[in-house]
C-alpha cells in the first residue's frame, strides 16, 4: 500500500488524499526528508509550506472547491494534474497538463528540495534510443519567492532566471554548500559579540552594513527615526538590536 503514502512525488495514477501531504527532499543528493511540505488540506486548500522557518504558506490553491475533501490526482494517460471531488471524481481545477500526450509517456510531479512543485514527464526517443525528461510545469517562477528558501540570517536574489543564497555581512552558511546558489540551512555569526553594559558603551566597537532586500515579516518593535543614520545609531545603541529596516 505504499502508493498512497507518497514521499516527496506522485506519478501517473497517483492521489494525494486529504490531509496527507508531499514532504520534499533535504538536498538535491540527500533523500531524507526535508524542510519544505506540500499538504492536501482537509479544507479543499493544497498550501505549500517550510517547517521550521514559517507557518505561512509561500503557494497554494485556495476556495476552489465547495468541498472539503478534494484530492490531488496526476492523470496517466494525459499527464493532467487536477483537483477532483473524490464522490463523483469531478474536475475542481486543473493546474497543470502535459504538453506532450504519447503513448508510452510517463509521468510525475515532485515537491523539489528547493520547495518549488514541478510537473515532469518522462520519454523514450525511439530514434536515438535515449530517455529524455522535461520540466512541464512549476508552481513558482521566482525561487525568491519562497519563504525560507534560504534559511536564517540570509536572502535570496534572482536574475536572468538565475538564483543565489547569500548571508547577512557577519555570517557564514551553516553548512558549506558552496557548489549550490540555493542554501536552504541559512547562516550563523562568523563573530562574537562584545560584554554588552548599557548599551551605548559598546556602540564604538558595533557597526552595520546596509543589505538591500525586502522583508516582508510584520516588525516585533516600532520606532519612528529621522533618517537612517538615526536608525543605524539607536539600533547600536540597544543591546537587543542586531538588525532594523
Amino acid at each position: 500500500q505504499s502508493f498512497e503514502f507518497p514521499t516527496d512525488t506522485i506519478l501517473g495514477g497517483q492521489i494525494l488524499y486529504s490531509g496527507r501531504e508531499l514532504i520534499s527532499s533535504l538536498s538535491q543528493d540527500d533523500k531524507s526528508s526535508g524542510l519544505f511540505h506540500l499538504k492536501m488540506e482537509y479544507s479543499g486548500n493544497l498550501v505549500a509550506y517550510r517547517v521550521d522557518v514559517t507557518s505561512e504558506t509561500y503557494w497554494g490553491m485556495f476556495n476552489v472547491s465547495y468541498s472539503n475533501n478534494s484530492q490531488l490526482i496526476l492523470d496517466n494517460s494525459t499527464g493532467t494534474l487536477s483537483l477532483i471531488e473524490p464522490s463523483d471524481s469531478s474536475l475542481v481545477h486543473v493546474l497543470a497538463s502535459a504538453i506532450s500526450q504519447i503513448r508510452g509517456n510517463i509521468y510525475r510531479a515532485t515537491l523539489g528540495y528547493d520547495g518549488n512543485f514541478r510537473l515532469y514527464t518522462h520519454s523514450f526517443d525511439a530514434v536515438t534510443l535515449q530517455f529524455k525528461m522535461r520540466t512541464e510545469w512549476e508552481a513558482i517562477d521566482d525561487l525568491c519567492d519562497i519563504k525560507g528558501i534560504c534559511g536564517f540570517n540570509s536572502y535570496c536574489t534572482s536574475k536572468d532566471m538565475e538564483w543565489n543564497c547569500s548571508c547577512i555581512p557577519g555570517f557564514n552558511f551553516i553548512r558549506d554548500l558552496s557548489s549550490l546558489a540555493i542554501n536552504i540551512y541559512g547562516c550563523e555569526k562568523n563573530f562574537t559579540g562584545g560584554m554588552c553594559i548599557n548599551g551605548k558603551e559598546d556602540a564604538a566597537r558595533n557597526s552595520m552594513t546596509p543589505v538591500s532586500i525586502l522583508g516582508e515579516d510584520r516588525p516585533y518593535f516600532q520606532e519612528y527615526q529621522g533618517n537612517q543614520d538615526d536608525c543605524m545609531k539607536s539600533c547600536s545603541e540597544d543591546c537587543d538590536c542586531d538588525a532594523a529596516t
